[in-house]
């Protein structure tokens, strides 16, 4: 197999045309974020019926490690939060994921998404919980149980990682390529008083 791709592969990079132009991104191209309240129904007959749950809420935010860190926090306080509630109390779902990003290119583009499936006939009502619960966290706070706990993970995680070559290739390139430090006062940001 080898054999025969390489000449295949060789002909390909050859045809190539052969300039010194080096192209820059154009950021301004990228699709920007949609703003509001979109619901969009998907349906599709299957052998299981399945219900799919996606909400993303995003907005803007300054690109800095105390805000990424608290970003993370959140993300995983809710994880908590919705096992909690959606499956736990609910029986909704095997387990709901929430992710959070806060993008350098668009800069400053903050996004926060939560996942589960469920039961297509629960998938309203559980949305409804998983909303109500983000709100109820955004007025009152995180429990701070929750709070401790994640933390301390980010803690036991930073300690292995240090360990890890992968860690180190990736903090390495985004530091000498970007100019991001995202390794020096890491441990001092996760510090609790």
């Amino acid at each position: 197999m080898k054999q025969k791709l390489r000449p295949l592969v060789e002909t390909y990079l050859a045809s190539l045309p052969a300039t010194k132009v080096v192209s820059k991104a154009d950021f301004s191209k990228l699709p920007v974020m949609r703003k509001g309240n979109y619901v969009n129904h998907y349906y599709k007959k299957q052998e299981t019926p399945m219900g799919l749950v996606f909400d993303m809420y995003s907005g803007k935010l300054e690109v800095n490690m105390r805000n990424r860190l608290a970003f993370n926090i959140l993300a995983e306080v809710l994880d908590q939060v919705y096992m909690d509630v959606i499956r736990e109390r609910e029986g909704g779902t095997y387990g709901a994921q929430v992710g959070s990003e806060l993008a350098y290119e668009p800069k400053g583009d903050a996004s926060l998404t939560v996942v589960f499936q469920t039961d297509p006939t629960k998938a309203e009502h559980l949305n409804k919980i998983a909303q109500e619960e983000l709100q109820k966290l955004a007025k009152d706070g995180l429990d701070r149980t929750k709070f401790d706990k994640v933390i301390l993970n980010m803690e036991k995680q930073y300690n292995t990682n240090q360990k890890e070559n992968n860690y180190w290739l990736r903090h390495l390139v985004n530091y000498y390529y970007h100019g991001r430090d995202g390794v020096t006062d890491y441990p001092q940001h996760l510090e609790v008083n």
